[in-house]
């Protein structure tokens, strides 16, 4: 008594991971004891709930591939934005206030010959004391722009460029963190979609080789066939 079998026997199994414990449905199948060549379709499993599902995972790749876009544009323009500041915004500003220092000391300059030389009317008696008064106001005045306008420029390059470019690179590493999340993200949405894509291809068996089909008879642990 017993069962006969082939010694040679080529398995051939469901790949396909159902989400139930029902297994996968089988749509179509060839029949016991048929002989097919190799390449011979065996077996078509149901693929409509992945049919679906990989449609609603290509909208979810497609939605993490723009994000992923968009986040490596912040990033590139965060980038864009510290070169800007250097080569454009610092030292325009940084311009600015170097005229406005020439522009102090030119005027402090001509208020300190215009009030020597007021000292000297006044000795004469041709320029009041008031009048002289008045020319050393206007010395005082334009020294003290021209100290503004140094303590300006100075400001500008110790404290305002040093805020600015930790600012900008504070930008540039954020942009940069959320670009590798979004890159992850879209790595990790593609994998699943190739997936799914596979269970797909899954649910079509072909033969291996050539020879006749055996259905598989297992025994479960309760002694079901």
């Amino acid at each position: 008594k017993g069962e006969v079998e082939s010694s040679s026997n080529v398995e051939v199994r469901c790949t396909v991971q159902s989400k139930s414990s029902g297994g996968t449905a089988i749509l179509e199948i060839i029949d016991e004891g048929t002989y097919v060549n190799e390449g011979d379709l065996l077996v078509r499993f149901d693929s409509s709930g992945l049919e679906d599902e990989v449609n609603l995972q290509q909208i979810t790749v497609n939605s993490s591939e723009a994000a992923m876009v968009e986040a490596e544009n912040v990033y590139k323009a965060a980038q864009i934005a510290l070169e800007e500041y250097l080569q454009g915004t610092f030292k325009q500003e940084e311009q600015t206030l170097q005229n406005e220092i020439f522009v102090a000391e030119e005027n402090l300059r001509r208020a300190e010959d215009y009030d020597q030389f007021s000292a000297k009317l006044a000795a004469k008696g041709y320029v009041t004391d008031l009048q002289l008064e008045g020319d050393r106001f206007a010395v005082d005045r334009t020294r003290k722009e021209l100290e503004i306008a140094q303590n300006k420029l100075d400001i500008l390059r110790r404290l305002t460029k040093k805020k600015m470019i930790g600012q900008f690179e504070s930008d540039i590493h954020i942009a940069q963190a959320k670009l590798a999340s979004a890159k992850k993200i879209y790595e990790l949405d593609v994998d699943k979609l190739e997936l799914i894509q596979s269970q797909i291809e899954a649910c079509t068996l072909y033969a291996p080789s050539s020879g006749q089909v055996v259905y598989a008879n297992e025994t479960s642990r309760r002694g079901d066939s």
